[in-house]
């Protein structure tokens, strides 16, 4: 059962946004630590906000990728096991 889009703000630097989320309340705290963590592992809003949003953005993507890539290894392995007890 999906969730019907909600509005809620979003506090990113000293500034907040409204946006449509389906999150839950949880989900939505997890995803704002995550955004907080990028902020300050990249030394934190930045004068320049488009330079700084190009910024986090790529750390997010290198963040994605880097599980992905995990994710991959464990399937991998996981169906190597699979094969190997058939």
């Amino acid at each position: 059962m999906s969730r019907a889009p909600r509005q809620v703000p979003l506090m990113i630097g000293r500034k907040s946004y409204m946006m449509s989320t389906t999150l839950s309340d949880k989900e939505l705290k997890d995803a704002t630590a995550l955004v907080e963590d990028v902020i300050r592992d990249t030394g934190g809003m930045a004068a320049d906000r488009e330079r700084f949003l190009a910024v986090a953005c790529l750390e997010l993507a290198r963040r994605l990728l880097s599980i992905g890539k995990r994710v991959d290894e464990i399937l991998a392995g996981a169906a190597g096991k699979t094969q190997e007890g058939n």
